[in-house]
Protein backbone atom coordinates (compact mmCIF):
# COMPACT_ATOMS: atom_id res chain seq x y z
CA UNK A 1 0.00 0.00 0.00
CA UNK A 2 2.91 2.71 0.84
CA UNK A 3 4.38 1.29 -2.47
CA UNK A 4 1.29 2.24 -4.52
CA UNK A 5 0.72 5.55 -2.87
CA UNK A 6 4.29 6.62 -3.68
CA UNK A 7 3.73 5.23 -7.19
CA UNK A 8 -0.03 7.48 -7.30
CA UNK A 9 1.62 10.85 -5.87
CA UNK A 10 4.87 10.56 -8.09
CA UNK A 11 2.43 9.56 -11.47
CA UNK A 12 0.07 12.87 -10.22
CA UNK A 13 2.69 15.43 -10.11
CA UNK A 14 4.88 13.71 -12.92
CA UNK A 15 1.20 14.55 -14.97
CA UNK A 16 1.01 18.00 -13.39
CA UNK A 17 4.40 19.07 -14.32
CA UNK A 18 4.54 17.31 -17.68
CA UNK A 19 7.57 15.37 -17.58
CA UNK A 20 8.08 12.89 -20.59
CA UNK A 21 8.43 9.40 -20.07
CA UNK A 22 7.55 8.89 -16.24
CA UNK A 23 5.29 5.83 -16.36
CA UNK A 24 2.90 4.76 -13.23
CA UNK A 25 5.31 1.59 -13.25
CA UNK A 26 7.35 3.39 -10.95
CA UNK A 27 7.39 18.54 -9.72
CA UNK A 28 5.39 28.64 -13.79
CA UNK A 29 8.59 29.91 -12.83
CA UNK A 30 8.97 30.76 -8.67
CA UNK A 31 11.79 32.24 -6.63
CA UNK A 32 14.22 31.32 -3.89
CA UNK A 33 16.47 33.70 -2.37
CA UNK A 34 19.87 32.96 -3.96
CA UNK A 35 18.79 30.57 -6.47
CA UNK A 36 17.74 30.90 -10.28
CA UNK A 37 14.10 30.81 -10.88
CA UNK A 38 13.70 27.05 -12.41
CA UNK A 39 11.52 26.65 -15.47
CA UNK A 40 8.47 24.15 -14.27
CA UNK A 41 5.41 24.53 -16.87
CA UNK A 42 2.24 25.64 -15.07
CA UNK A 43 -0.14 25.24 -13.36
CA UNK A 44 2.66 25.06 -10.61
CA UNK A 45 3.25 28.63 -11.01
CA UNK A 46 0.19 29.61 -10.32
CA UNK A 47 -0.09 27.98 -7.03
CA UNK A 48 2.80 29.05 -5.87
CA UNK A 49 3.31 31.69 -2.63
CA UNK A 50 5.53 34.75 -2.54
CA UNK A 51 9.16 33.70 -0.16
CA UNK A 52 7.96 30.13 -0.80
CA UNK A 53 5.74 27.52 -0.59
CA UNK A 54 2.61 26.83 -2.80
CA UNK A 55 -1.11 27.22 -2.24
CA UNK A 56 -3.39 24.53 -2.28
CA UNK A 57 -5.58 26.18 -5.18
CA UNK A 58 -4.05 28.37 -7.94
CA UNK A 59 -4.58 32.05 -8.78
CA UNK A 60 -7.21 33.31 -10.58
CA UNK A 61 -10.32 31.85 -8.64
CA UNK A 62 -13.22 34.07 -7.87
CA UNK A 63 -15.29 31.93 -6.25
CA UNK A 64 -12.78 31.46 -3.49
CA UNK A 65 -12.61 34.08 -0.28
CA UNK A 66 -9.50 33.09 0.65
CA UNK A 67 -6.47 30.72 -0.57
CA UNK A 68 -5.47 28.24 1.94
CA UNK A 69 -2.19 26.60 1.99
CA UNK A 70 -1.50 23.15 4.31
CA UNK A 71 1.10 23.18 7.16
CA UNK A 72 0.84 19.49 7.99
CA UNK A 73 -0.62 16.12 6.68
CA UNK A 74 -3.96 14.58 7.76
CA UNK A 75 -5.49 11.60 6.52
CA UNK A 76 -3.52 12.28 3.48
CA UNK A 77 -0.74 14.57 2.68
CA UNK A 78 -0.30 18.19 2.47
CA UNK A 79 -0.42 19.66 -1.20
CA UNK A 80 3.27 20.81 -1.12
CA UNK A 81 4.79 18.24 1.21
CA UNK A 82 3.26 15.22 -1.64
CA UNK A 83 4.91 17.89 -4.66
CA UNK A 84 8.10 18.10 -2.67
CA UNK A 85 8.35 14.34 -2.12
CA UNK A 86 7.64 14.46 -6.08
CA UNK A 87 9.85 16.82 -7.11
CA UNK A 88 13.02 14.97 -4.75
CA UNK A 89 12.15 11.75 -6.48
CA UNK A 90 11.92 13.64 -10.32
CA UNK A 91 15.51 14.94 -9.29
CA UNK A 92 16.91 11.46 -8.56
CA UNK A 93 15.06 10.44 -12.10
CA UNK A 94 16.55 12.83 -14.46
CA UNK A 95 18.58 15.23 -12.63
CA UNK A 96 16.96 17.90 -14.03
CA UNK A 97 18.23 20.73 -10.80
CA UNK A 98 14.50 22.64 -11.38
CA UNK A 99 12.68 19.76 -9.48
CA UNK A 100 15.45 20.23 -6.42
CA UNK A 101 14.86 23.87 -6.30
CA UNK A 102 11.45 23.39 -6.04
CA UNK A 103 11.59 20.85 -3.24
CA UNK A 104 14.81 23.35 -1.50
CA UNK A 105 11.91 25.97 -1.26
CA UNK A 106 9.03 23.94 0.58
CA UNK A 107 11.60 22.69 3.00
CA UNK A 108 13.02 26.23 3.43
CA UNK A 109 9.37 27.59 3.76
CA UNK A 110 8.24 24.65 5.91
CA UNK A 111 11.29 24.96 8.26
CA UNK A 112 9.84 26.12 11.32
CA UNK A 113 6.93 23.84 11.35
CA UNK A 114 9.43 20.77 10.79
CA UNK A 115 11.14 22.03 13.82
CA UNK A 116 7.87 22.84 15.98
CA UNK A 117 5.58 19.79 14.75
CA UNK A 118 7.41 16.78 13.21
CA UNK A 119 5.22 14.28 13.93
CA UNK A 120 2.68 16.56 11.80
CA UNK A 121 5.01 16.01 9.07
CA UNK A 122 5.85 12.40 7.99
CA UNK A 123 5.26 13.56 3.80
CA UNK A 124 7.98 15.84 3.84
CA UNK A 125 10.31 14.28 6.36
CA UNK A 126 10.39 11.37 4.08
CA UNK A 127 11.36 13.74 1.42
CA UNK A 128 13.97 15.39 2.75
CA UNK A 129 15.70 11.97 3.95
CA UNK A 130 15.44 10.91 0.63
CA UNK A 131 17.13 14.29 -1.04
CA UNK A 132 19.29 14.12 2.28
CA UNK A 133 20.61 10.70 0.47
CA UNK A 134 22.57 9.36 -2.37
CA UNK A 135 19.88 7.74 -4.36
CA UNK A 136 19.64 4.11 -4.94
CA UNK A 137 17.91 3.21 -8.42
CA UNK A 138 17.27 0.12 -10.54
CA UNK A 139 17.80 0.58 -13.88
CA UNK A 140 16.00 -2.80 -15.67
CA UNK A 141 17.53 -2.67 -19.28
CA UNK A 142 15.59 -4.62 -22.23
CA UNK A 143 12.14 -6.18 -22.56
CA UNK A 144 10.53 -9.53 -21.96
CA UNK A 145 9.45 -12.03 -19.67
CA UNK A 146 12.88 -11.86 -17.32
CA UNK A 147 12.91 -7.70 -17.83
CA UNK A 148 8.81 -7.74 -16.37
CA UNK A 149 10.07 -10.05 -13.19
CA UNK A 150 12.95 -7.68 -12.38
CA UNK A 151 11.26 -4.93 -12.49
CA UNK A 152 7.88 -6.19 -10.70
CA UNK A 153 10.02 -7.31 -7.67
CA UNK A 154 11.92 -3.95 -7.12
CA UNK A 155 8.68 -2.25 -7.13
CA UNK A 156 7.86 -4.75 -4.34
CA UNK A 157 10.19 -4.16 -2.33
CA UNK A 158 9.32 -1.72 0.70
CA UNK A 159 12.55 0.22 0.86
CA UNK A 160 12.22 3.70 -1.15
CA UNK A 161 14.16 3.34 -4.91
CA UNK A 162 14.11 4.95 -8.28
CA UNK A 163 12.91 2.17 -10.45
CA UNK A 164 13.36 2.94 -14.25
CA UNK A 165 12.99 0.54 -17.54
CA UNK A 166 14.74 1.62 -20.52
CA UNK A 167 12.30 0.08 -22.58
CA UNK A 168 9.82 3.05 -24.12
CA UNK A 169 12.65 5.47 -22.40
CA UNK A 170 16.21 5.55 -24.62
CA UNK A 171 15.56 9.16 -26.09
CA UNK A 172 15.48 10.58 -22.81
CA UNK A 173 18.60 12.72 -21.77
CA UNK A 174 18.57 11.30 -18.05
CA UNK A 175 22.18 10.25 -16.68
CA UNK A 176 20.85 6.98 -15.37
CA UNK A 177 20.25 5.82 -19.22
CA UNK A 178 23.62 6.85 -20.92
CA UNK A 179 25.02 4.07 -22.44
CA UNK A 180 22.28 1.58 -20.92
CA UNK A 181 19.35 1.20 -23.27
CA UNK A 182 21.13 -1.20 -25.93
CA UNK A 183 22.25 -3.38 -22.85
CA UNK A 184 21.15 -7.41 -22.64
CA UNK A 185 17.82 -7.68 -20.13
CA UNK A 186 19.46 -7.17 -16.71
CA UNK A 187 19.29 -5.18 -13.35
CA UNK A 188 21.90 -2.81 -12.53
CA UNK A 189 21.57 -1.43 -8.91
CA UNK A 190 23.14 2.44 -9.27
CA UNK A 191 23.96 4.15 -5.93
CA UNK A 192 24.08 7.95 -7.58
CA UNK A 193 25.17 7.13 -11.20
CA UNK A 194 27.73 4.33 -10.00
CA UNK A 195 26.24 0.68 -10.51
CA UNK A 196 27.25 -2.80 -8.93
CA UNK A 197 27.34 -5.73 -11.64
CA UNK A 198 24.65 -6.65 -13.71
CA UNK A 199 21.98 -8.98 -12.04
CA UNK A 200 20.60 -11.55 -14.36
CA UNK A 201 18.18 -13.10 -11.72
CA UNK A 202 16.00 -12.20 -8.52
CA UNK A 203 18.21 -13.78 -6.18
CA UNK A 204 21.06 -11.83 -8.06
CA UNK A 205 18.94 -8.40 -7.39
CA UNK A 206 18.38 -9.16 -3.82
CA UNK A 207 22.27 -9.53 -3.25
CA UNK A 208 23.49 -6.50 -4.66
CA UNK A 209 20.73 -4.55 -3.24
CA UNK A 210 22.07 -6.26 -0.12
CA UNK A 211 25.01 -5.35 -0.61
CA UNK A 212 24.17 -1.76 0.12
CA UNK A 213 21.93 -1.89 2.48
Amino acid sequence: MRYRNRVIWLGLMAAILCVPGVTRAQPNNYEVPGQAAPNIPLPIGNSRMEGGGFYTTPAGRSDLIRRSREHHDGPYPAGQHALALAAVQLFALTANDAYRVLADSVFTVQARMLERAPLACPTLLHALALAQATPISVVVTGSGPLADALLTHARALPRPLTILPTARHEALPWPLLEARTDLPTQALVCVGTHCLLPAFTIAELDERLGAIA
